[in-house]
């Protein structure tokens, strides 16, 4: 088995942390660096897209939330 996080540490940062992906291989199965080096890319890739899809949620709501206020009627003063 391995397990490969996310190597680059802006990837981390914009995803809130280490990703985890794990990959399970036979008893006795060697790997090959090449398949070492293609799941850290892989975890980046995946962390960066989780990341990704966290900001546009985010935007989507931060631009929701002005337009509804933006279209809120304003309150009166009241008569005094």
């Amino acid at each position: 088995m391995i397990r490969a996080t996310s190597r680059k540490p802006e990837a981390r940062r914009r995803s809130g942390g280490p990703r985890l992906l794990t990959a399970v291989y036979r008893e006795g199965e060697m790997l090959y660096a090449a398949e070492t080096s293609f799941l850290g890319t892989l975890a980046d890739q995946s962390a960066t897209a989780a990341a990704n899809a966290r900001l546009l949620t985010a935007t989507r709501q931060t631009v929701m939330l002005k337009e509804r206020q933006r279209l809120a009627p304003v309150p009166s003063a009241p008569n005094t």
